[in-house]
């Protein structure tokens, strides 16, 4: 009876590697039927086909490093903007005038209208 090149442990591997996309599955077969080869065994099993995966998609990662770089990119936009927008809430909450700066307003600008008659009122 013969075996199978790939025992099932070995397929439900390559599916989780591949996530089920022929030409990848395509492409880790063959790197792993190679690898077999050079080493002389007739069985492809878990272990070569964890080494055809780390040459196919390098460094036994599966996403890519563009995939890798956009978290922490949107990690620092995100807080970019919050930053932002937080200045420009402190920026226009301290220049608003107050109830208070207005009467204060109000205030120095009846002082100066009961000083024009008096100053008048000497000439």
């Amino acid at each position: 009876m013969e075996r199978p090149l790939f025992p099932i442990k070995t397929v439900n591997k390559l599916y989780h590697l591949s996530g089920g996309v022929p030409r990848l599955i395509n492409i880790l077969c063959n790197r792993a039927l190679l690898g077999a080869y050079v080493k002389g065994e007739h069985i492809v099993d878990t272990t070569l086909l964890a080494e055809a995966a780390s040459e196919v998609f390098g460094k036994k990662s599966q996403t890519s490093s563009a995939e890798k770089k956009i978290g922490p990119l949107l990690l620092m936009t995100f807080l970019g903007l919050i930053l932002i927008f937080g200045i420009i809430f402190l920026v226009l909450l301290i220049k608003q005038p107050t109830v208070g700066d207005m009467t204060k307003a109000k205030v120095a600008l009846a002082e100066v209208e009961t000083i024009l008659p008096d100053s008048g009122a000497q000439k």
